[in-house]
């Protein structure tokens, strides 16, 4: 008689756990086995969040713990989605990761001449935030008919109270 050899071996399962900041993930809690790859979906905590299919600079990756992907690769896709592609698990045990998504944002540069900026004004603006800038005239002069505001999405003059409304872009 012959006999039927069977061999098994059950792949070791490792605990990956995935926090995030300023954003929700598809997956936190996760096991996975040597050589897995898996993909992380980022929804922003709000729109001061979002990144750009040009840019994945906000979205920063840090790890404890004795395993790890073989890369890990933050970006937005063309539908700005913001995503991890964490590549190639080698198995050396349980690891915990944190995505932080920082938020975008514009520093504010104002050239004002014979006027006065109000203190409280923005010096900077999160991307697809709105500012209000307060500006007064010198004793001698008026405040201008209009305003060049450049790198903005929109914004609003009003010569009469001195407001100037500006909403920043949601894109570099």
């Amino acid at each position: 008689m012959e006999n039927i050899s069977i061999n098994l071996e059950a792949d070791k399962l490792y605990n990956v756990h995935i926090v995030g900041v300023n954003c929700t993930l598809d997956k936190s809690d996760i096991q996975v086995i040597a050589g897995q790859s898996i993909n992380v979906v980022l929804t922003p905590a709000d729109s001061s969040y979002n990144g750009f299919a040009t840019s994945a600079g906000n979205i920063i990756v840090t790890k404890s713990g004795t395993g790890d992907f073989n890369g890990s690769d933050p970006y937005w896709d063309d539908d700005n989605v913001a995503m991890v592609d964490f590549n190639d698990f080698d198995g050396a045990g349980d690891v915990t990761y944190t995505i932080t998504l920082k938020p975008i944002y514009y520093g504010i540069l104002a050239t004002v001449l014979h006027a006065t900026a109000d203190a409280g004004n923005p010096t900077q603006l999160n991307a697809g935030a709105t500012g209000t800038f307060t500006y007064t005239a010198e004793s001698g002069y008026r405040l201008p008919d209009s305003v060049t505001v450049t790198n903005a999405q929109s914004y609003v003059w009003t010569k009469e109270t001195g407001v100037l409304s500006v909403v920043a872009k949601k894109e570099w």
